[in-house]
């Protein structure tokens, strides 16, 4: 009788693992989640070179940089409040672990308000300082400092909304729904760039 062979039992072991972990729900949502979030990172920058050429064609430089410029306030001020979001992905899985619906909506509410707050304080000070910021900070020829301060006190609403809509988004990646805010995040970044090239082209 032919003896079995130690390598080809552990070998064969191991694929039936491989196969059964390839098709466990488990690995399917995280190899799902990774891709979202893959697909949710390169997406909008994809996006930003796929129509800068448009863009500067039809704009010039000088109400091109003004975007760029925008783009940059809103990518900061919204970057102040990520560790809340952070914190409620932290602690809405932890009482979702837990089984404490009541602890999940306290955090919810409670990040809710405080990014609101942060939100509203951020929108507002953009309101009062953008004509400041204009004639004193940026170098931006005359010519459009009123249309530069209209942007960036339309930048200050796009972060008031952005922090409202970063608790939700944080609430669903807690419950490992990262497909359902990757779809949202990606379908208004790239519809906002789309919606700029065509009015540009107009």
């Amino acid at each position: 009788l032919a003896v079995p062979d130690p390598a080809h039992r552990n070998f064969a072991r191991s694929g039936e693992i491989t196969r059964l972990v390839r098709c466990s729900q488990t690995f399917r949502s995280s190899a799902s989640n990774a891709a979202y979030s893959m697909a949710e990172y390169l997406s909008h920058p994809l996006a930003m070179v796929l129509a800068a050429p448009v863009l500067v064609a039809r704009l010039g430089l000088q109400q091109f940089g003004i975007r760029m410029l925008v783009n940059a306030i809103v990518g900061t001020m919204a970057g102040l409040g990520s560790g809340f979001g952070a914190a409620t992905i932290k602690y809405v899985s932890s009482y979702r672990g837990l089984n404490d619906p009541a602890a999940v909506q306290r955090t919810m509410r409670a990040t809710l308000t405080i990014n609101a707050t942060l939100g509203t304080f951020f929108a507002l000070l953009m309101a009062g300082g953008a004509r400041l910021a204009v004639e004193n900070i940026f170098t931006i020829d005359v010519a459009f400092h009123s249309a530069s301060i209209g942007a960036i006190r339309i930048a200050g609403a796009v972060i008031l909304a952005r922090s409202i809509e970063s608790v939700f988004s944080s609430g669903l990646r807690a419950f490992e729904r990262y497909g359902v805010t990757v779809r949202l995040n990606v379908v208004m970044r790239s519809g906002a760039i789309v919606a700029a090239v065509i009015a540009a082209l107009l």
